[in-house]
C-alpha cells in the first residue's frame, strides 16, 4: 500500500504508519503469507508532472522506449496510459513486453 500525505499533513512515527498500511492490507484480504516483499520509506518527496494539453496530455509522456537499445523507462510519469500506480504498472508491463521481444529477437 502507499499512503501519501497531504502538503500541510506531517507524517506519524514510522512504526505507527507501517501498522497503519499493514491494517489497510489485512482489511482488504492481504494475508501476511501472501506478502513476497515489503519496503518502508518513511519520508519520500515525490515529484511529477502533470499530463497537461500544451505538452500532449498523456501522449506527451516519454514512451517507455528510448534510443539506448536495452534500456526501458516504467513508472508514473511514463507512457500515455494512466495516472500514478496505474501508470506505474502500465509502462513496467509495456517495458517488459518490450524488453521480452528485444531478448527474442537477439536470441534467435
Amino acid at each position: 500500500g502507499v499512503h501519501y500525505l497531504a502538503p500541510h499533513e506531517a507524517p506519524g512515527e514510522p512504526a505507527a504508519e507501517q501498522a497503519a498500511i499493514l491494517r489497510l492490507a489485512h482489511s482488504l484480504g492481504v494475508e501476511d503469507s501472501s506478502i513476497v516483499d515489503r519496503r518502508y520509506l518513511h519520508r519520500v518527496t515525490v515529484s511529477h508532472s502533470m499530463p497537461i494539453a500544451a505538452r500532449g496530455g498523456l501522449a506527451g509522456r516519454p514512451a517507455t522506449s528510448t534510443d539506448l537499445a536495452a534500456v526501458f523507462r516504467a513508472g508514473d510519469w511514463v507512457g500515455p496510459v494512466g495516472f500514478l500506480a496505474d501508470a506505474s504498472a502500465a509502462s513496467a508491463i509495456d517495458a517488459g513486453r518490450r524488453a521480452g521481444a528485444r531478448c527474442a529477437r537477439i536470441s534467435s
